[in-house]
């Protein structure tokens, strides 16, 4: 074979793998955990994990590195059943765990200070989830159609309540806002079919339709609301 000849094929194919290799960026596996991950500013993201287990625990370092945010989509769709989070993060990204519709059990550690939108959309087999101190929002859809979800503890630090937070929740049977809360926003406990009772602390503005279709709403304590939407607590559409 010519040089010339052998030098059109080989460049073209270097020249594809090369933009394959940059298309992924940075994208490790560490091969004692099968976590995907990369380095980002000296810190680990995790992007997914390559393992068969179904009850899976993330490391808090990885090649030496703290282990500090769930990448988006990280496990989008994964069949999980149990997970638990290293003490180290501090962000869970967007769409992080959603459709984990095996996923009984999660644990959110104190360190974290951000739950991004859907991050745990149709997680439809927790029962329980507790917000850590610190973290200030519950962002939209982050646990939409978790129609098992029984019971939720807010913290303090909380001070507003993303669109369709916990839009059709099915299953929550009462829920107390903290003090702190400043707004509610539209459907965020919307579809909500079981809820029973709800706390509302002073000086908060709920929007249209916050609790629409609650049904079971019976007990709401909503005292020196500062700004309530005449649609917010509509029991049908």
């Amino acid at each position: 074979m010519k040089i010339t000849t052998f030098l059109k094929i080989i460049i073209p194919v270097a020249i594809m793998t090369l933009i394959s290799l940059l298309a992924v960026g940075c994208q490790k596996v560490d091969t004692a955990t099968n976590f995907k991950y990369i380095v980002e500013k000296n810190e680990i993201t995790i992007t997914g994990y390559k393992g068969n287990l179904k009850a899976i625990i993330i490391p808090d370092k990885i090649a030496g590195k703290n282990v500090t945010k769930i990448g988006d989509m990280a496990f989008k769709d994964y069949t999980l059943t149990s997970v638990t989070l290293p003490d180290t993060l501090t962000y869970i990204g967007l769409n992080a765990f959603e459709y984990c519709v095996p996923l009984t059990s999660i644990n959110i550690p104190d360190s974290v200070k951000t739950i991004d939108n859907d991050a745990f959309n149709g997680c439809g087999l927790l029962t329980s989830i507790t917000i850590p101190e610190g973290v200030t929002s519950i962002n939209e859809d982050v646990f939409q159609n978790c129609d098992s979800l029984i019971s939720i503890t807010l913290p303090d630090s909380l001070t507003s309540i993303g669109y369709h937070s916990f839009g059709n929740c099915t299953s929550l049977t009462n829920v107390t806002i903290p003090a702190g809360v400043t707004s509610i926003a539209n459907y965020a406990f919307g579809n909500c079919t079981s809820l029973t009772s709800v706390t509302i602390p002073d000086n908060v503005a709920i929007t249209d339709g916050a609790f629409w279709g609650c049904n079971s709403l019976t007990t709401e304590t909503r005292d020196k609301i500062s700004q309530i939407n005449p649609h917010a607590f509509d029991k049908n559409w």
